[in-house]
């Protein structure tokens, strides 16, 4: 994704490697998701994991009771 598709998101850790900063850099990123399996399913796993921390159900529901306060 490039840096503004990334603004605003909680992303940390190896998931950062996600954000592209040049068109060439974008198009590596993409042919080694395409092309690594493994590297792949790591960042699959990772990003599973933060949308079940930070957007599940259970999450929004306590954050929409929070903003209804």
């Amino acid at each position: 994704m490039s840096e503004i598709a990334a603004e605003g998101l909680p992303i940390e850790g190896d998931l950062t490697w996600l954000i592209a900063r040049s068109p060439k850099d974008f198009a590596e990123k993409l042919s080694r998701l395409l092309t690594d399996e493994e590297w792949n399913e790591k960042m699959l796993v990772l990003a599973a994991k933060l949308i079940e921390k930070m957007f599940s159900e259970k999450i929004m529901i306590m954050q929409l009771k929070r903003a209804l306060e």
